[in-house]
């Protein structure tokens, strides 16, 4: 029988019979035509394994089995129905009806591989069952077994090709690439197994690094104001380092630099003098007098909590005028030197005694518009005097009362050690010294060094 002509197969077909062709039997060929064909690779072949050949349908024909590198016969002796279902599960159909018959025709030269075949039910492959040892038999090739199996013929699934591989799944950085396989060379079928194995494959593609965009650090703390009042600016910082751009990122978006206004108070304007004013006139219109002139603590003015002016406001300077009438006196004579001498002697003395005695006034009421000044003690030789009697005197000190000064003045308990600046409000600390000694202390009072002259420890 001619079964198969114009054959079409895919290449994912398990067999001929699911390719496409004209029909079972139909056909337009003689057997000159028939085809043959050699296999290579495909499925490798083990001892052990069966093949039907020379049969009318491919469940059934001469049973071979295959060893030492060649297919051979089976004898019938001995071989019943249940050594054909063990070989017909063995070649994979999926039910145990089967029948036997006998099948020869084989060529003269092709082995004789089995004999007295006798398989349990529970074999799987025919080599497994009781029998001859391969190539023992007393058989010809007219006693070659010939089997038909029945039911579905159990296709065990095979993998296709590999797909080609994806696309990287990224452009840079860590990405991969896929391929799949598909379980359909042939397809399982009939209860065939499934492929053994993984239908997916994947690899590393990238070795690109990717862009990393720069971000900012913390804000640093205010650094210090750049000035103490009227205003000032104190900065932070901050670095783009967290993490800094790399491989072509994007440096951050703002500024390293964030500045404020700071003590916004006013600065304190310490007073200044202005010029002095011109000399007022003398106060006397003969003889020796003073005369007086003033200054504005205004430039600037002491404003927001500055100090004031240091110094006096005034000054205060000796001014002479014409002579007095009657102080000098004409010498009419030889005779009348001796008391015309003595009387302008004496008229001398008086001016300047009156002199004297204006400027102590003045000085008096000058200490009173300035009670900061504390005035040096007189010359008393070593006289026990209390502070009220201090007066200015460049004198220098001839005595040898020194020490540390201690008295009363306005009410206020003072002793203080040599070159302090006092005041009539000071409080002065001293080392103890022996009650009822003499001595001379040296003070500066408002820049000027003074004097405090005889004084004796109460």
């Amino acid at each position: 029988m001619i079964w198969l002509d114009e054959v079409n197969c895919t290449k994912t077909a398990a067999g001929l019979d699911m390719c496409r062709h004209l029909g079972w039997g139909i056909h337009n060929c003689g057997h000159s035509e028939d085809v043959g064909v050699t296999c290579y690779g495909g499925y490798e072949t083990f001892t052990g394994d069966l093949r039907l050949v020379e049969g009318d349908t491919p469940r059934d024909g001469r049973l071979e089995v295959y060893y030492n590198a060649q297919w051979g016969t089976v004898c019938d002796d001995n071989f019943d129905i249940v050594d054909a279902r063990v070989a017909c599960r063995q070649l994979r159909y999926s039910t145990d009806t089967a029948e036997i018959y006998k099948h020869g025709g084989a060529s003269s030269n092709t082995k004789i591989w089995m004999d007295q075949v006798n398989c349990a039910a529970s074999h799987t492959r025919l080599e497994n069952c009781g029998r001859s040892s391969w190539g023992v038999n007393d058989c010809n090739h007219n006693e070659d077994i010939g089997i038909r199996c029945f039911g579905k013929y159990i296709v065990n699934g095979n993998w296709g090709e590999w797909s080609v591989w994806s696309l990287c799944s990224a452009s840079c950085g860590h990405a991969t690439q896929h391929r799949q396989r598909l379980c359909n060379s042939p397809i399982p079928s009939a209860g065939g197994s499934d492929c053994n194995g993984m239908d997916n494959q994947a690899k590393n593609c990238s070795i690109l690094k990717c862009p990393v965009d720069g971000d900012w650090s913390e804000w640093s703390s205010w650094n210090l104001c750049s000035a103490t009042c009227n205003g000032g600016i104190q900065d932070r910082t901050r670095q783009c380092n967290s993490p800094p751009p790399s491989n072509g990122g994007l440096y951050c978006n703002g500024t390293t630099i964030f500045s404020r206004p700071c003590n916004n108070i006013f600065c304190e304007i310490h007073g200044q003098w202005g010029q002095w004013k011109e000399w007022n006139f003398c106060n006397t219109t003969c003889g020796n007098g003073f005369r007086n002139r003033s200054r504005e603590c205004d430039r600037p003015y002491p404003m927001f909590g500055g100090s004031e002016c240091i110094g006096l406001n005034f000054d205060i300077q000796v001014c002479s005028q014409n002579t007095c009438p009657g102080a000098q006196q004409q010498i009419q004579d030889k005779s009348s030197n001796s008391f015309s001498a003595g009387f302008v002697g004496g008229v001398a003395v008086g001016c300047i005694v009156i002199t004297a005695v204006i400027i102590f006034i003045a000085l008096l009421i000058l200490r009173r518009f300035n009670p900061e000044k504390v005035l040096k003690r007189r010359r008393n030789e070593c006289r026990n005097d209390d502070l009220s009697q201090l007066r200015i005197t460049s004198q220098p000190n001839e005595y040898e009362c020194t020490g540390r000064s201690i008295g009363t003045q306005s009410g206020v308990y003072d002793t203080c050690s040599n070159t302090e600046v006092v005041t009539a409000q000071t409080q002065c600390n001293t080392d103890t010294i022996d009650s009822g000694t003499y001595y001379n202390s040296q003070f500066n009072v408002d820049s000027n060094e003074e004097l405090y002259e005889n004084l004796k420890v109460q």
